[in-house]
């Protein structure tokens, strides 16, 4: 099953705009990777996914000019990245609520 890249993360950019901090934004990015585990995504798809809205991030928090506008943004980035790069990410979403 595929996921809708463009429409998740509208809704992710829209929810990390009112995070307040690094938790925040782990949260945020949590709670989508749970609805696509929920929706019987496979989690090669899931991390491959991943890979798409880190490299969004990224630019994103290269684009915005001051430091306060893109810290979500590198915070969502920072997380995604520790995801990807880590062994069984998915048994640990899986787990944390």
């Amino acid at each position: 099953m595929p996921i809708d890249t463009e429409n998740e993360l509208s809704e992710i950019l829209c929810q990390l705009s009112k995070a307040n901090g690094y938790f925040d934004c782990e949260k945020v990015i949590t709670q989508h990777i749970k609805k696509q585990i929920v929706n019987g995504v496979a989690f090669s798809v899931i991390k491959k996914y991943l890979k798409t809205i880190l490299r969004h991030f990224d630019g994103l928090a290269l684009k915005t000019g001051l430091p306060a506008d893109c810290d979500n943004y590198r915070f969502a980035a920072c997380f995604v990245k520790t995801l990807v790069t880590t062994s069984y990410w998915y048994s640990w979403i899986k787990r944390n609520n």
